[in-house]
C-alpha cells in the first residue's frame, strides 16, 4: 500500500511504541472517500475536493502501512490528528 500512495505523502513524522520507531504520514487526495453513512456532513458519498488522510506505519514491518488515521478537509486538522497520538515525537 506505501508504494501506491507514496507520491501523495506530503508530510511524516517519527513516532514511539515502547522502542519501536514508526511513522506516520499525511497525504493529500483529491477525493474524499464516504462511507455510505447518512449521518455523514458530506452525505457519505464520495466527493471530488482536496483533503488529507493520516497513515500509519506497521510498527513490525518497516514500509508496510497498516492503519488509518482518518481523513481530513483540511491539511491543519490532519497534522492535529497525528501530533495527539500518544506515541508521537516530531516531524521529519
Amino acid at each position: 500500500m506505501i508504494d501506491l500512495i507514496k507520491e501523495n505523502f506530503i508530510k511524516t513524522g517519527l513516532c514511539l511504541y515502547g522502542e519501536k520507531e514508526y511513522h506516520v504520514y499525511i497525504c493529500n487526495s483529491d477525493v474524499l472517500y464516504g462511507t455510505g453513512d447518512y449521518d455523514d456532513d458530506y452525505t457519505g458519498k464520495d466527493t471530488e475536493k482536496e483533503c488529507f488522510y493520516v497513515w500509519y506505519e506497521d510498527i513490525l514491518r518497516q514500509g508496510i502501512i497498516n492503519a488509518g488515521g482518518g481523513y481530513f478537509e483540511t491539511f491543519e486538522d490532519a497534522v492535529k490528528k497525528a501530533e495527539s497520538g500518544s506515541g508521537f515525537i516530531k516531524w521529519i
